[in-house]
């Protein structure tokens, strides 16, 4: 990938200028170096992500991740504030079961 940006409904920010390696093997997917930003995050994910595609397609399929995550600068009020709220409400934070 070279410098790929997207949208998405289920995000709540921009993902920016995304560049790196991805090795395909049947469901899961290797990231090597992948880089770019969340928002005004920016990231570096090395890794593997097991049975991805299974998780996105079918209901109550599992999802394996092995990976690290490096950031310079990640901007936590942009993270966790409620895209609803004012700045003077507390955050919402929520982890998946």
């Amino acid at each position: 990938m070279d410098n790929i940006s997207f949208k998405h409904q289920s995000l709540k920010l921009p993902v920016k200028e995304l560049s790196g390696t991805l090795l395909f093997n049947h469901s899961d997917i290797a990231l090597s170096n992948v880089q770019g930003f969340y928002g005004s995050s920016d990231l570096l994910l090395n890794g593997l992500f097991k049975n991805l595609f299974a998780n996105v397609l079918f209901d109550n399929e599992p999802l394996g991740i092995e990976a690290n995550l490096k950031s310079e600068f990640i901007d936590l009020n942009e993270l966790l504030k409620n895209a609803d709220s004012s700045d003077t409400e507390a955050y919402l934070f929520m982890l998946s079961p």
